[in-house]
């Protein structure tokens, strides 16, 4: 199975605008999306409640432009690290499948990046 990779910017705990500009922009259907990784910018200790918004937020991306339910959603792997200290920025990598003969867009490594 072929991947579409896309890293996105996390401008607040739940954004999920980057997931949301690469769905429709085509470069791949919410329903494609087969696992995330991101950090986002909490403490990263027991009590980091980012990674809880960004993972409800990017599940909420999910279901707002599929057709997945909600069981299917859950079992989407998300793994979220907490604690952007120092030079690192609040991100996401988003890994979906790539449907052999599916037209694709052109995209930007960085879903927020000045074009």
């Amino acid at each position: 199975m072929a991947i579409e990779v896309a890293k996105v910017v996390l401008k607040h705990v739940q954004d999920a605008s980057g997931l949301e500009d690469r769905i429709l922009a085509g470069q791949f259907s919410a329903d494609e999306v087969v696992a995330v990784i991101g950090k986002t910018e909490g403490n990263g200790g027991v009590n980091d409640f980012t990674r809880i918004l960004a993972d409800n937020a990017f599940r909420a991306a999910l279901a707002k432009h599929g057709k997945r339910s909600a069981e299917q959603i859950r079992a989407v792997p998300m793994v979220w690290s907490g604690g952007c200290d120092g030079v690192i920025t609040p991100h996401a990598t988003v890994f979906a499948r790539n449907t052999p003969g599916k037209v694709r867009r052109a995209s930007r490594a960085w879903s927020s990046a000045p074009p």
